[in-house]
């Protein structure tokens, strides 16, 4: 299917969309997942706003999984339609997952603000370290900063702090014990 290209994409949104039946006995969601994956092969932006639909929604994780993977390798024409749709209500679980597909576009002082924030409000800190190293903005090193110092970081979001700190320039500050930690103490073990 994927060999047809762009003859394929109408055809594939269609089953994307629920306009094309499809049997009762299919499994639905294995299906729009095979059909996201050939519309990303065949390099669509076509169904950009059904993926952003698809992960605002929250109605299905696996499928909002694989439209962050799509979003990601469309390019920077997703940038706009995913900001505006930041301000939109969803939650956090979706708001985290559209701004690490922003991650991938720097340049952006909008998406340096979300990633900044969600660094410094959201539980998975090492994922955001990791987005803001990625970013390459040096205006994210205060931020950074401050948090490697908090007494109740845990040792993976320390790490990759000290590593998104180094990415952007800065000089992390000397190595901490984080003896009891239980991911330090499983990585000691090894």
């Amino acid at each position: 299917i994927a060999s047809l290209g762009r003859e394929a994409e109408t055809p594939l949104l269609g089953v994307l969309r629920d306009e094309i039946p499809l049997p009762d006995s299919c499994d639905r969601r294995g299906v729009k997942s095979v059909v996201m994956n050939l519309l990303n092969e065949i390099q669509s932006v076509a169904p950009l706003h059904d993926y952003i639909e698809l992960v605002v929604s929250g109605e299905d994780s696996e499928l909002s999984e694989v439209a962050c993977d799509a979003l990601s390798n469309m390019g920077p024409c997703i940038v706009e339609p995913v900001l505006a749709a930041l301000d939109r209500p969803m939650s956090q679980e979706a708001l985290e997952s559209l701004v690490d597909v922003l991650s991938n576009y720097p340049g952006d002082a909008r998406i340096l603000g979300w990633l900044i924030r969600l660094f410094e409000t959201s539980p998975r800190k090492a994922l955001f370290a990791s987005d803001l190293g990625k970013y390459g903005d040096e205006a994210a090193l205060p931020a950074l900063m401050r948090t490697q110092s908090e007494p109740g970081i845990s040792y993976l979001d320390y790490i990759e702090i000290r590593s998104a700190i180094e990415q952007l320039g800065g000089e992390p500050e000397p190595e901490r014990d984080f003896t009891g930690d239980p991911y330090y103490e499983s990585l000691k073990g090894v």
